[in-house]
C-alpha cells in the first residue's frame, strides 16, 4: 500500500472518528490529552489544538488532581491496574453544565503488549441518570410514607414469595423478610391458603377481594383483627403480583362490640321497663277488680240489718287491696333498680306465699265456692325467688277464677321433686276445672299480643308475666291438658323451681314424701 493510499485510510478513519457522536478522548500515561474527536471540541466548545497536551481532569472535571473515590475513579488507573476494559459513570462540567457521562476506557498497547495510551469513549447519560434520580427519589418519597403509615403493605409475587413489605408489616406480623412464603407469614400456615385469593386474583387481574381475618399477634402474643384488601398488579420486573394493604381494626371491632352490647344494654333496659309497666298494669287491675267486687257487695246489701260485720269485712279487703297496689308500686321500682346490677335471688318459703295467694283469691272472690286442695306439702320448702313469687301464684290462680264457669272453682296444688337437665327442681302442678286452652294455641299461651288477650283464656299479660318471673329464677314453665286429648276439662299449669341453697335443705328435701321422676 502506497503513502497516499495510507494518508486516505487516515484521513477516512479521522472523518469516521470525528462523526461518532460519542466524545473520544486519548491519554497518555501522565493524563495528558493526546488526541480528541470532532464531538468531544463541539460539546466542550473548544479546538483540538487548544486541548493537546492538557490534563484530562482539568478540562473535564476542574480538579488539580487525578480522580479519586469516592466522587469517581480514574479510567487510566483502572486500565493500568487491571489491564483490561474500565467501565465508570463520572461527572463532567460542559460550558458550567454539569453532565453524566458513561465512559469505556480501552487500553491501546505497543507490538510487545505494553499499554502505551488508553483512548475514553464517553456517551452521555444525563438524562437517564436523571430519570434514575427522579426514580430514586420518588422510592424513597414512597418508602417514606409506605415506612410511616399504619397499615401493612405487601407485594406478594406469582410465586407467592413476598416481594416487599414496608415497616409497619413486622410490627403486626412479627420479623419476615423479602423472599418468605405469604401464608407462612401471613396466615401462619405451613401450606397454601385453600381457595388462595392471590392465585385468584393473579389469573383474574380485574377484581379484587377484601376480607376481614382474626390473627395471632405473635410479638404481643394477643388477638388481633385485620382487615386484608388484596389487588392485583405488576411488579418490578412487570410480572403479575399482588398488593396486600392490611388494616389493624382491632380498636374499630371492638368498638363496634362495645356499641353491640351498649345496644343490647339498652333493649334490655326497655323490655323490662315495658315488663314492669305490663306488670304494674295488670296486677293494679286485678286489684281495682277485687276493689270493685267488694264495693258491689256492698252496695247490693246496704240496707240488710244483719250485713254490718260483712261491710267491715269488705271494706278491711278494699283496704289489704290498696296496701297490695302500694307495695307492687314499691316492688316494681325496687326490682327495676336491682335488675341493673343482676336480680337478687334468696331462700323463700313456697308453703307461706301459696297460703297467702290462696287467701288472696278467696277474699277477693267472695262471691264464688272454691275447693282447694293442696297436696304433700307438710312442711316449710325453700326455693330460690323473691317478692314476686306471689305475683306468679296470685296469676295462675286469678285465671283459674275468672276463666271458669262451674259453680265450684276447684283447684288441685301437688307439690313433687324432678330431676331435670342434671338438677333437682320442685315441681308445683295447678290443676284447675276452668273452661281450658284449645292445643291449637297452647304454644302462643305465654306470648303477649292483643288477639290472645282478647279472644283465648289466660292468653293475656299476667301469664305471659309469669314466664318472665319464672325464667328470672332459672325455673320453667309449661300447660298440659288436666285430662288428656279433652282440653275442655280445664288445665295443669306445670312450674319447676330451683332448690334454695342450706341451712338444712337436705332435710328439707327430704321432707317430701315422694318419688323423684325423671
Amino acid at each position: 500500500m502506497s503513502e497516499i493510499e495510507i494518508n486516505y485510510k487516515i484521513e477516512d478513519l479521522r472523518l469516521i472518528i470525528d462523526s461518532i457522536f460519542e466524545e473520544i478522548t486519548v491519554l497518555d500515561m501522565n493524563y495528558n490529552i493526546v488526541d480528541v474527536n470532532q464531538t468531544f471540541c463541539e460539546n466542550y466548545k473548544v479546538s483540538k489544538e487548544n486541548v493537546i497536551g492538557k490534563k484530562c481532569y482539568k478540562l473535564t472535571h476542574r480538579l488539580n488532581h487525578i480522580c479519586k473515590p469516592p466522587e469517581c475513579k480514574c479510567p487510566l488507573e483502572d486500565v493500568l491496574k487491571t489491564g483490561k476494559i474500565s467501565k465508570s459513570v463520572h461527572t463532567h462540567y460542559r460550558n458550567g453544565k454539569e453532565i453524566f457521562l458513561e465512559l469505556i476506557a480501552y487500553p491501546i498497547r505497543t507490538n510487545e503488549g505494553k499499554i502505551e495510551q488508553i483512548v475514553k469513549i464517553g456517551r452521555d447519560i444525563t438524562e437517564q441518570e436523571k430519570i434514575k434520580l427522579e426514580i430514586k427519589e420518588s422510592e424513597e418519597q414512597l418508602n417514606l410514607i409506605l415506612s410511616n403509615i399504619d397499615d401493612s403493605v405487601f407485594v406478594i409475587s406469582k410465586e407467592l414469595k413476598i416481594l416487599y413489605m414496608n415497616k409497619k408489616a413486622e410490627e403486626h406480623f412479627g420479623k419476615c423478610n423479602i423472599g418468605d412464603i405469604c401464608y407462612e407469614v401471613l396466615m401462619k400456615r405451613d401450606r397454601i391458603c385453600d381457595h388462595c385469593t392471590f392465585t385468584k386474583l393473579i389469573n383474574n387481574y380485574n377484581t379484587n377481594v377484601r376480607f376481614e381475618k382474626l390473627f395471632p399477634n405473635t410479638k404481643k402474643n394477643e388477638i388481633k383483627y385485620f382487615d386484608y384488601n388484596c389487588s392485583p398488579i405488576l411488579n418490578f420486573k412487570g410480572e403479575p403480583a399482588i398488593i396486600d394493604v392490611i388494616r389493624d381494626i382491632t380498636f374499630r371491632k371492638k368498638a363496634e362490640k362495645s356499641l353491640k352490647k351498649s345496644e343490647r344494654k339498652y333493649q334490655e333496659a326497655y323490655k323490662r321497663a315495658n315488663f314492669y309497666k305490663d306488670l304494674f298494669t295488670h296486677d293494679i287491675n286485678n286489684i281495682l277488680q277485687i276493689i270493685n267486687s267488694s264495693l258491689e257487695l256492698i252496695a247490693l246489701n246496704l240496707n240488710e240489718i244483719n250485713f254490718k260485720s260483712t261491710i267491715k269485712e269488705l271494706v278491711n279487703i278494699a283496704k289489704e287491696q290498696v296496701k297490695r297496689a302500694a307495695k307492687l308500686t314499691f316492688n316494681v321500682r325496687r326490682i327495676s333498680e336491682i335488675e341493673d346490677t343482676g336480680i337478687y335471688l334468696t331462700a323463700i318459703d313456697v308453703r307461706d306465699v301459696l297460703g297467702t295467694s290462696i287467701q288472696y283469691i278467696t277474699n277477693g272472690f267472695q262471691n264464688k265456692r272454691f275447693k282447694i286442695e293442696v297436696l304433700h306439702l307438710e312442711r316449710p320448702i325453700y326455693i330460690q325467688a323473691n317478692e314476686f313469687l306471689q305475683e306468679v301464684f296470685d296469676n295462675i290462680l286469678i285465671n283459674a277464677v275468672l276463666h271458669n264457669d262451674h259453680p265450684i272453682i276447684e283447684i288441685s296444688i301437688i307439690f313433687s321433686k324432678v330431676r331435670r337437665y342434671g338438677n333437682e327442681y320442685l315441681k308445683i302442678e295447678f290443676i284447675d276445672n276452668a273452661r281450658g286452652i284449645p292445643n291449637e294455641i297452647k304454644k302462643d299461651i305465654f306470648l303477649r299480643t292483643e288477639k290472645t288477650e282478647k279472644n283465648a283464656r289466660g292468653m293475656g299479660l299476667g301469664l305471659s308475666l309469669v314466664k318472665k318471673i319464672v325464667e328470672k329464677y332459672n325455673g320453667y314453665i309449661s300447660l298440659e291438658n288436666k285430662i288428656e286429648g279433652d282440653y275442655t276439662k280445664g288445665s295443669k299449669f306445670i312450674i319447676l323451681f330451683e332448690f334454695a341453697e342450706p341451712p338444712n335443705i337436705s332435710e328439707l328435701m327430704n321432707g317430701l314424701d315422694l318419688n323423684i321422676t325423671q
